[in-house]
C-alpha cells in the first residue's frame, strides 16, 4: 500500500514536471511575449528582455524592442541593455517614439550610454555616439549621463573630449533653459578636470 502510494506521487509529480516544461517550451517557442511578462511581472527582467528580444526578432513589433529595452535597464545588465537598445534605434519607429515618448526615449538611450561607457575601451566614441542620440539639450541627457559617469571614473580624457564638443554646439537654437543646462555641464567639467 506505501509503496503504491510513493509510486501514484512519484509518477504524478513527474508528470506535473513534463507539463510545466512542456508548456515553457511551448510559450517560449510560440508565444516569447507572453511567457516574457510573466517573468517581468515575477522580477526576473534580464530574462524577460531577451524573451521580448526574441519577440522583437520573431514578429517585428515596435512595441516588444521597447520593452525588451525597458526591462534591461530594470535588470542593469549592461550587455542587454547595449543589445537591445541598438535594436531600438535602429528600427524605423524609434523617431517617432523619440517625438512621442521623449522623456522614456530620453531614460533608455541615457542608460544605453551608461553601459557603453561601463563596457567599452574607448570612451570617445561612446561620447560621439552620446552627441548622435542628443535631439534636445535637456537636463539628464545623454551626455549629462556620460559627464556623471566619466566624473565617477575620474576619468579626465573623456571629460576633455566632452568639453571640446560642449564648446562646439551651435546654441543658436538654444532655449535660455538649455543655455543654462549646457553652461552647467560645463562648470561641472571644468571643475572635475581641476579637482583631478
Amino acid at each position: 500500500m506505501k509503496r503504491t502510494l510513493i509510486k501514484a506521487a512519484v509518477i504524478t509529480f513527474a508528470a506535473l514536471v513534463a507539463a510545466a516544461s512542456a508548456t515553457y517550451i511551448v510559450l517560449s517557442a510560440a508565444a516569447p511575449a507572453v511567457l516574457a511578462g510573466v517573468y517581468g511581472n515575477a522580477g526576473n527582467y534580464s530574462h524577460a528582455a531577451e524573451l521580448y528580444m526574441r519577440a522583437y526578432d520573431a514578429d517585428n513589433k515596435f512595441e516588444n524592442i521597447v520593452s525588451a529595452a525597458e526591462y534591461a535597464v530594470m535588470g542593469k545588465n549592461d550587455a542587454l541593455i547595449v543589445k537591445t537598445v541598438d535594436k531600438l534605434i535602429d528600427d524605423d519607429d524609434y523617431s517617432e517614439y523619440n517625438r512621442n515618448s521623449f522623456d522614456d526615449a530620453l531614460f533608455l538611450t541615457s542608460r544605453y550610454v551608461a553601459a557603453r561607457y561601463s563596457l567599452e575601451a574607448d570612451k570617445c566614441a561612446v561620447a560621439d555616439v552620446a552627441f548622435t542620440l542628443l535631439t534636445a539639450y535637456v537636463s539628464h541627457n545623454q551626455v549629462e549621463t556620460l559627464i556623471v559617469a566619466a566624473y565617477d571614473a575620474k576619468d579626465k580624457d573623456t571629460l576633455s573630449y566632452i568639453s571640446s564638443k560642449l564648446d562646439a554646439l551651435d546654441t543658436s537654437g538654444f532655449t535660455d533653459s538649455q543655455k543654462a543646462v549646457l553652461n552647467s555641464d560645463k562648470t561641472i567639467i571644468a571643475k572635475a578636470l581641476n579637482d583631478f
